[in-house]
C-alpha cells in the first residue's frame, strides 16, 4: 500500500510540473553582445528573476477574466537567444551565462547581418513554441522584430540608447528606429530616450527647395500663409523655426489657398515613423543593493585594503574610476584630460580605466603623452565589477551620451560618490549637489574642479555617497523594476 501511495504522489507531482509548465509564458530574450556591460547586465538581471521563480515578486495575483489566468500567475519561463560570431564564438557574456547555467541558444554571425539568422530564429521560435519576444540592441531589434511578426508573436524592445559610433552603426540604427513604431511595446531606460524617439519618429525631410536646412522638426515648423506676397499676390508659404523665419525661394508658382503644398505635406514615410507614445515605457534599469557595510568599518578597510594590493595600488591613495566600454561615445579622453591636471595638486591621485573597447590604445597612447602613465591603469574587462566599486573614491562618468548607465547605479549603491557629465537619463538621476555633482559636458576646467572638491573634502564625498545609497534603495531596487516589466509583458500578452 505504502508503494502504490508512493507511485501515485509521484505521478500526481509530475502531472502538477507539467501542468505547472503548460501554464508558463516562454519568453525569449534576444541579444548581440560585444562583451558584459549595462545593456548584457540588464539581460542576466531578468534571467535571474525569471529562476528565482518570480512569485515573490509579481505577486501571483489572476484575473477574473476566464482564460487569463495562465497569462497573469507571474510564471514566466525565460531563456537566451544571443548572435555571436562564427569565428569568435565565446565572449565575456556567454561565458557569464555559461557558468550561471542559463537556458540559452547561440545563433552564429558569418557577417554583420547574417540573414540565415532569420530561418534560424524563426524556427526556434516556432519549435520552441516562444510566446513573447524582448529583444535588446539595434542587431536584435531588426532581426527579432521580423521573425516575431512571421510567427505572429508580441515583440517588446528595451532601448538602452544610441552610440552611433561609425557610419555603419549609424545606419543600422537607422534601421532600427524606422521598426519601432512595429513593436507591440517599447522600454526606454530613460525619459530623455523617450523624448528622443518621439522626435525623431516626427523628423520631416524639407524637401528640395530648401536643402540647406537639412532636416528640420515637424513640431519646429509652423505654417504662415501669405509670407510671400508681391502685388497682393501669394506666391508660396514660409516656414518659421523657433524664433526665425526662412522664407522659400523665389520663383514659386502661385498655389490655392485650400491645397497644402508637397514639400509641407506629411510623407508616407513620416507616418510610418511615428511612434505611438501609449507603446513606451520609461523603465530606468535597476540594481541589487548591496549589504549594508558601516562606513570606516574594520570589515570595508580589510576588503578595500586587499583588493587594492591585488591591483598595485597603496591602501591610502586616492583613486578616481572609469567603468565602461573604451569607445567614442564613453568618451573617457576627456577624463585622462583632466586627471593630468589634477594629479600636481593631488599627487596621491590614481586613475583606474575598467573595461575594453577600440580605443583603448588611443588612450594608452593619450595617457603617454599626458604624462600620467604611472597615475593610469588600464585594468581591463572585470567581470567580478562589485569588487572594483569597494575600492573606488569616486566613480567618474565623461560620456557623450548615455541613457541610464548601469555604472552609475551600481556606484551609487556602494555608496560611491560620483562626478558626471550631465548628458542622457543621468540629469534626471542624480541632483547636483545632494547625491553626485554634475558637470557640463565637454567643460574640462568644471569636470577637473568637481574631482578636486570631492576627493579634498571627505565629508562631502561621504554625504554625497550615502544620499546616493539611499536614492537607489528607493527609486532603483530590483524588485520594483521587475513589477514593471511583468506588467509590460502582461499588457503585450493580453492582459490588463
Amino acid at each position: 500500500m505504502k508503494n502504490n501511495g508512493f507511485e501515485f504522489n509521484q505521478e500526481r507531482q509530475q502531472e502538477q510540473q507539467q501542468k505547472q509548465a503548460e501554464q508558463q509564458v516562454r519568453v525569449l530574450q534576444l541579444i548581440a553582445p560585444n562583451t558584459l556591460g549595462g545593456a548584457e547586465r540588464v539581460v542576466l538581471s531578468i534571467q535571474e528573476w525569471v529562476e528565482r521563480g518570480g512569485e515573490r515578486a509579481l505577486g501571483g495575483e489572476k484575473s477574473l477574466r476566464e482564460g487569463r489566468e495562465r497569462v497573469l500567475t507571474g510564471k514566466f519561463a525565460s531563456s537566451l537567444g544571443v548572435f555571436t560570431w562564427a569565428k569568435k564564438p565565446q565572449n565575456a557574456f556567454l561565458r557569464e551565462v555559461s557558468a550561471r547555467r542559463y537556458p540559452h541558444v547561440v545563433f552564429p554571425m558569418r557577417f554583420a547581418f547574417d540573414w540565415a539568422n532569420l530561418i534560424q530564429l524563426f524556427r526556434y521560435l516556432k519549435a520552441n513554441q516562444i510566446q513573447l519576444l524582448h529583444t535588446h540592441g539595434y542587431r536584435s531589434d531588426i532581426l527579432g522584430l521580423i521573425c516575431a511578426r512571421a510567427a505572429r508573436i508580441p515583440v517588446v524592445t528595451t532601448l538602452h540608447g544610441w552610440t552611433g559610433t561609425d557610419w555603419m552603426v549609424r545606419r543600422y540604427e537607422d534601421v532600427q528606429r524606422l521598426g519601432l513604431p512595429f513593436f507591440t511595446a517599447i522600454i526606454a531606460v530613460s525619459e530623455e530616450i523617450k523624448d528622443r524617439m518621439i522626435r525623431q519618429g516626427r523628423l520631416i525631410p524639407q524637401g528640395g527647395l530648401a536643402r540647406q536646412g537639412g532636416l528640420i522638426r515637424e513640431e519646429d515648423l509652423i505654417q504662415q500663409e501669405d509670407l510671400i506676397q508681391q502685388g497682393g499676390q501669394t506666391w508660396g508659404r514660409g516656414l518659421v523655426r523657433q524664433r526665425e523665419a526662412v522664407p522659400l525661394p523665389q520663383g514659386i508658382p502661385a498655389l490655392p489657398r485650400n491645397r497644402e503644398p508637397l514639400w509641407q505635406r506629411e510623407s508616407i514615410l513620416v507616418r510610418l515613423r511615428r511612434i505611438d507614445p501609449a507603446k513606451i515605457t520609461v523603465l530606468q534599469n535597476a540594481v541589487d543593493i548591496p549589504q549594508e557595510i558601516a562606513p570606516n568599518s574594520l570589515v570595508q578597510a580589510a576588503q578595500r585594503r586587499q583588493i587594492r594590493l591585488q591591483f598595485g595600488c597603496e591602501p591610502d591613495a586616492l583613486v578616481v574610476g572609469f567603468v565602461g566600454r573604451l569607445s567614442t561615445e564613453k568618451n573617457p579622453a576627456d577624463l585622462l584630460e583632466a586627471i593630468s591636471l589634477v594629479t600636481p595638486r593631488i599627487p596621491g591621485l590614481l586613475c583606474w580605466v575598467v573595461g575594453e573597447g577600440p580605443e583603448r590604445s588611443a588612450l594608452e597612447n593619450q595617457a603617454r603623452d599626458l604624462g600620467i602613465t604611472r597615475k593610469v591603469r588600464f585594468l581591463g574587462f572585470q567581470m567580478h565589477i562589485s569588487r572594483i566599486y569597494q575600492a573606488l573614491d569616486v566613480l567618474a562618468i565623461t560620456s557623450r551620451t548615455e541613457g541610464t548607465p548601469m555604472a552609475l547605479l551600481e556606484a551609487m549603491s556602494w555608496g560611491i560618490p560620483v562626478v558626471s557629465y550631465r548628458v542622457g537619463g543621468i540629469g534626471a538621476l542624480l541632483e547636483h549637489g545632494l547625491d553626485g555633482l554634475l558637470v557640463n559636458p565637454g567643460d574640462t576646467a568644471e569636470l577637473v574642479g568637481s574631482l578636486e572638491r570631492v576627493l579634498s573634502d571627505p565629508g562631502l564625498a561621504q554625504e554625497l555617497g550615502k544620499s546616493a545609497r539611499e536614492k537607489v534603495r528607493k527609486k532603483f531596487a530590483v524588485d520594483g523594476w521587475i513589477q514593471k516589466i511583468r506588467e509590460v509583458y502582461t499588457r503585450c500578452l493580453g492582459g490588463t
